[in-house]
C-alpha cells in the first residue's frame, strides 16, 4: 500500500514538473494525430530534456531523458529508446526545415511529425 501511494505521489510530482517546462518542439508518431489510438508523443524542452508519452487504448507510459540538437541533428541520449518504443522511435533524427519534420537517420523508422511548427 505504501509503495502504491509513493509511486503515485512521485508520478504526480514528475508530471507537474514536466508540465511547467517550456516546449521547444512537440511531435508524434501515430496514424492518428490526436493520439486516440496507439502512438507516441515526444516533447523536447528548451532545457535539453525530453518526455516521450506512449499511448494505447486509454493507457499511457512515459520515458524521460536528455537530448542534443545541433546542426539540425537531434540526438536522444537513450541507447534503448528503440527497444522501449517497439522500434518506432530511434535515437537520431535529421530536422527537415522545409517540410517541418524529423527524419530518422536509421532506415526503417517512421518520421517524427511536428505538432508545433517553428
Amino acid at each position: 500500500m505504501i509503495f502504491l501511494v509513493a509511486f503515485f505521489g512521485i508520478n504526480l510530482y514528475l508530471n507537474s514538473v514536466q508540465s511547467e517546462k517550456e516546449v521547444k518542439y512537440s511531435g508524434y508518431i501515430s496514424p492518428d494525430p490526436q493520439l486516440k489510438s496507439n502512438g507516441y508523443e515526444i516533447k523536447l524542452y528548451k532545457d535539453k530534456t525530453y518526455r516521450i508519452n506512449e499511448y494505447w487504448h486509454g493507457e499511457s507510459r512515459h520515458y524521460f531523458g536528455k537530448y542534443e540538437f545541433e546542426n539540425n541533428l537531434l540526438t536522444l541520449h537513450d541507447e534503448r529508446i528503440s527497444e522501449k518504443t517497439e522500434e518506432l522511435l530511434t535515437s537520431k533524427y535529421k530536422y527537415n526545415s522545409i517540410k517541418k519534420y524529423f527524419e530518422p537517420i536509421d532506415k526503417g523508422f517512421p518520421k517524427l511529425k511536428l505538432k508545433n511548427k517553428e
